[in-house]
């Protein structure tokens, strides 16, 4: 290729030569004007550019087919400003995973509930929505079929990311309508030493609330502590 173009680049220098006057100068700043050289170096910068492998899919993105320019919005019940960096982090990492999606995130406070229960009124409810377990909100809302249940829609592999007592905590006539967003775990702690002086082991502590009272009991009747 390089052997042509010079060949070329001779005979245009030459043809140029033949059509030119007689003076050297003229010849000089013809020869000056030509930029075929210049412009095939270009022409060697873009291809490389274009055969520039072309990144893979982010390995977070769970979902594939989210529409270009896709918003969502997120309601979360009075999480800000204690949460602001977890929260902002997490859109972060969702965006990143999936880019050109906007995510809308308002936090509600005292008047959470009557906010959504007006925008489940209008029909202009939002897409997420950080709801209380404790206080029945998702049994009440999923059984009046304002919440998408998710058993057709979650892919296995975010549901794998959970303990299985901890994703079936919230179903409603079978159903799933929760991702769990933070849990708190029981811990209870020994002393080994009154224990002992009552003749227990830790594997005489109950596996239930109901073996508690006895429990207690032979602690206090072996070593008159409460």
């Amino acid at each position: 290729m390089r052997t042509k173009l010079f060949a070329l680049i001779i005979l245009a220098a030459i043809l140029l030569r033949s059509c030119a006057p007689a003076t050297p100068v003229v010849t000089q700043e013809t020869i000056r004007e030509t930029v075929v050289v210049k412009e095939t170096q270009m022409v060697e910068v873009e291809k490389e550019v274009l055969v520039t492998p072309t990144p893979g899919p982010n390995p977070m993105a769970l979902i594939d087919g989210v529409e270009e320019g896709a918003e969502i919005t997120i309601w979360t019940f009075w999480l800000s400003p204690t949460f602001d960096e977890y929260i902002q982090n997490a859109i972060a990492g969702f965006q990143e995973a999936y880019p050109g999606v906007t995510v809308n995130w308002e936090d509600h406070q005292a008047t959470f509930r009557d906010d959504l229960n007006a925008a489940f009124a209008a029909g202009n409810a939002p897409d997420v929505i950080n709801l209380s377990i404790s206080e029945g909100w998702v049994t009440q809302y999923a059984s009046e079929g304002n919440l998408l249940a998710l058993d057709d829609l979650a892919p296995q592999a975010a549901v794998d990311t959970y303990f299985p007592n901890l994703w079936d905590q919230q179903v409603v006539d079978g159903k799933h309508y929760q991702f769990p967003y933070y849990q708190g775990i029981q811990v209870n702690l020994v002393n080994k030493q009154i224990f002992e002086e009552a003749g227990l082991t830790v594997e005489d502590f109950p596996e239930t609330i109901d073996g508690l009272p006895a429990l207690c009991q032979t602690i206090h009747d072996e070593t008159g502590k409460l």
